[in-house]
């Protein structure tokens, strides 16, 4: 994945570079939106672009990615996981506002486990286990991206220069500036309002 996404060492790194070691816990999501700032992820969009991508970008107005593939047999699940109705809702407001969107979900399974969340919506495309360069470009591309508890995820919305919406509370400081929370309620979704929709 490196090398799809561009990233490569410094060229005055090399193996006879000698590199000191400094013990501590230093976790890089906890500053992310520190240092992670509109240069920086532009740099790496630079870089993401420098080498050969799938044929087509995002093809659907709006890419979700549902977490669920590794998820069910963790034992931190509850950390990485949203429930389907929050998925559901989403979609089923987006679609009130912008009933012309395209809508996609990218995500590991069998459509039968999507059921309560496309709930037979025509609009909404299952897009399943495919190949994992195609589904990270068309979320690097999407004009609008949700992202899940996921470094998949979220590491394509760092490089997706596009609105990046998060299902959840202001809790994730690995997320970009910029990105917009929606606030989960009691089996409903707190939307901010001055939300944009299509």
């Amino acid at each position: 994945m490196n090398r799809f996404c561009g990233l490569t060492t410094d060229e005055d790194v090399t193996n006879r570079t000698r590199v000191k070691t400094y013990q501590g816990n230093v976790d890089g999501r906890q500053h992310s939106g520190e240092w992670m700032t509109a240069a920086v992820r532009a740099e790496l969009l630079s870089l993401y672009r420098s080498t050969p991508k799938p044929d087509e970008d995002c093809p659907y107005d709006v890419a979700i990615h549902i977490r669920r593939g590794d998820v069910i047999d963790t034992a931190n699940m509850e950390a990485r996981w949203i429930d389907d109705w929050v998925y559901a809702a989403l979609i089923s407001d987006w679609l009130y506002h912008c009933p012309d969107a395209s809508i996609a979900i990218y995500s590991e399974g069998q459509a039968e486990q999507f059921r309560n969340i496309t709930r037979a919506d025509g609009r909404v495309r299952l897009v399943l286990n495919g190949d994992i360069r195609v589904t990270y470009h068309h979320l690097v591309t999407a004009p609008v991206l949700v992202v899940a508890h996921s470094a998949f995820s979220v590491s394509a919305g760092l490089l997706n220069p596009n609105r990046i919406i998060y299902p959840g509370n202001r809790n994730s400081s690995e997320l970009p500036g910029g990105t917009e929370y929606v606030r989960l309620g009691t089996n409903q979704l707190v939307w901010d309002s001055n939300m944009r929709w299509c």
